[in-house]
C-alpha cells in the first residue's frame, strides 16, 4: 500500500504544466543504445506507466508514451534484458551500483530499461508494479482462464521434453504441429522473435504463454 501510494502521488495530472515535477526521473536506455534523463509516471487509473521523451519533438507530442499494466509480462531486475545488454556492449559495463538500481518493464513487444536514482526507489516501483500485475491478473482468473492456463502448461510439458526450462525453435514447430496449427518455419520464427523478449532464440514459459495465447486470439 505503500508504494502505491507513493507512485499515485508521482502521477501527473492532465495539467502537465503544472504536475511534471511530480513525475520520478530516471535514466532510461533505448534501443538504439542512447541514455537520458526520462520522467516516468504512474497514470491515476493505475492502469498505465508513461514517460517523458527527453527529445523537445517527444516532449511536445500530445499523446506520451506508455506501457499498459495488462500487458505487462514481468518486471525483471538488473540489467539483463538485450538493451541493457547492447548498450553495455556499444557504451560501457555498467557498474555493481548500477546494475542494482536497473530495471526493466516488459512487455509482449518492448521492455521500458530504467535506472533509479536510488536502490531504495528501484524496490519501490518494482514492489509497486508487481502488485499491480497481480491485481490485473486476479481479474483474470475466473474458470475459463484457469483451465485455459492450464492447457498452456500442459502444452509446455508436452514440449519441454529434455526438462531445460526454456524452448527451441524445433520444439515449438514440434509442439504447434501435434497442436495442429499450420504455420511455415519462417512464420514460426518471426512469432518466436516478437516474444523472445530477452532476444536468447529460445521462450521462457512467460514467453511461451503469451505466445501461445497470441495464437488463439489470431486464429
Amino acid at each position: 500500500a505503500e508504494a502505491l501510494r507513493i507512485m499515485e502521488e508521482t502521477a501527473l495530472s492532465k495539467r502537465a504544466s503544472v504536475a511534471l515535477p511530480l513525475a520520478q526521473i530516471f535514466l532510461k536506455y533505448s534501443r538504439i543504445a542512447n541514455v537520458s534523463e526520462t520522467k516516468v509516471y504512474l497514470s491515476h487509473a493505475h492502469d498505465a506507466i508513461h514517460w517523458i521523451p527527453s527529445s523537445f519533438v517527444g516532449r511536445m507530442a500530445r499523446r506520451r508514451p506508455h506501457i499498459d499494466i495488462s500487458q505487462i509480462s514481468r518486471v525483471e531486475e538488473g540489467q539483463g534484458t538485450s538493451v541493457f545488454v547492447k548498450c553495455s556492449t556499444l557504451l560501457r559495463q555498467a557498474t555493481a551500483d548500477e546494475t542494482a538500481r536497473s530495471f526493466s518493464i516488459v512487455s509482449r513487444s518492448r521492455s521500458l530499461d530504467l535506472v533509479a536514482a536510488t536502490e531504495a526507489q528501484r524496490k519501490m516501483w518494482v514492489r509497486a508494479l508487481r502488485i499491480l500485475i497481480a491485481n490485473i491478473n486476479e481479474g483474470w482468473n475466473d474458470k475459463d482462464d484457469n483451465q485455459f492456463l492450464n492447457y498452456i502448461k500442459q502444452q509446455w510439458n508436452r514440449a519441454d521434453t529434455d526438462r531445460s526450462g526454456s524452448l527451441e525453435h524445433n520444439e515449438v514447430v514440434n509442439l504447434l504441429r501435434k497442436m495442429n496449427i499450420t504455420i511455415s518455419r519462417q512464420g514460426i520464427s518471426d512469432k518466436i522473435s516478437e516474444f523472445d523478449l530477452d532476444d536468447n532464440g529460445q521462450l521462457d514459459f512467460q514467453e511461451f504463454q503469451e505466445f501461445i495465447r497470441k495464437f488463439f486470439m489470431d486464429w
